[in-house]
């Protein structure tokens, strides 16, 4: 976007993401953006992440100008002096997120799945070690 690391100021708060992962934003940016014929000030957290997407994301600007949005038509519309202002997405671009989201979401999903399966085996091992002690010790009295 053309800014320097210099012109950020350094925020002191994380971001939890939908993944549960906790990330330090690299800083903040204030950005005058032209929506229409709006020029809104938009506070942008910088994040240095691998991502499929590249965009604004946030709430207090999009109820700042009282955006509308639509997922099934991917656009967002929101009131200018002129009448209606319309920004519309990719929907080639939403899919190929959408389907990157998702083969990350299952790589977690299976390392999650072998993470509880290899810890139930780890219980059950201890379990029937203790079990083979109680025996043992039994059998000496």
């Amino acid at each position: 976007m053309g800014y320097k690391d210099e012109e950020m100021t350094h925020p002191t708060y994380n971001i939890h993401g939908f993944d549960k992962a906790v990330t330090k934003p690299k800083g903040e940016i204030i950005q005058i953006t032209l929506l229409g014929e709006i020029d809104t000030e938009v506070t942008l957290c910088v994040v240095d992440i691998d991502s499929p997407y590249n965009m604004f994301l946030g709430r207090p600007w999009v109820h700042a100008i009282k955006v509308v949005a639509s997922t099934l038509n991917q656009c967002i519309r929101f009131p200018i002096p002129s009448g209606i202002g319309e920004i519309k997405g990719d929907v080639a671009d939403a899919k190929h997120c959408n389907e990157m989201d998702v083969k990350s979401y299952e790589g977690r999903a299976k390392e999650r799945k072998y993470h509880w399966k290899g810890a139930k085996e780890l219980k059950k091992e201890e379990e029937f070690g203790i079990y083979m002690i109680r025996a043992k010790r039994e059998k000496e009295f």
